[in-house]
């Protein structure tokens, strides 16, 4: 009998996606655009482009390999272990940065986010799940 897909990591993988959804949405028009319209120099255009963009493309992965996993007992430790060290990182990442330039974590949330995936990724499962 195949193993019943993760609920957790399916909500992981979903949170994931959403965020993708929401970094293209709401940060392409709020940051990026603004960002590109700072200079007019097009290897900085370059860098920031293949930056935002390999933010999207890590959200979009990210939620497709916990989609995966979520159908996969068999590579769900290693690979929840290796997105949940991406995201909390990228989490840290926020906050950190967030706290040493503008001395609060509230402009850039997006650490929230990132923990609550981190934690539904890292959560251990019951124990009839194991299998």
């Amino acid at each position: 009998m195949p193993a019943r897909p993760s609920p957790r990591l399916l909500t992981a993988a979903a949170l994931l996606g959403l965020t993708a959804g929401i970094h293209l949405a709401l940060g392409g028009p709020g940051v990026y655009a603004t960002l590109r319209a700072t200079t007019d120099d097009p290897g900085l255009h370059l860098y920031l482009a293949l930056l935002w963009h390999f933010v999207t493309a890590f959200f979009l992965l990210g939620a497709l390999v916990t989609g995966w996993a979520a159908f996969a007992p068999l590579a769900r430790r290693q690979t929840t272990a290796c997105v949940a060290a991406l995201v909390l990182a990228m989490g840290a990442l926020f906050a950190g940065f967030g706290l040493a330039f503008l001395g609060e974590v509230w402009t850039a949330p997006q650490w929230i986010l990132t923990l609550v995936i981190g934690a539904l990724l890292l959560w251990p499962p019951r124990a009839e799940a194991r299998a």
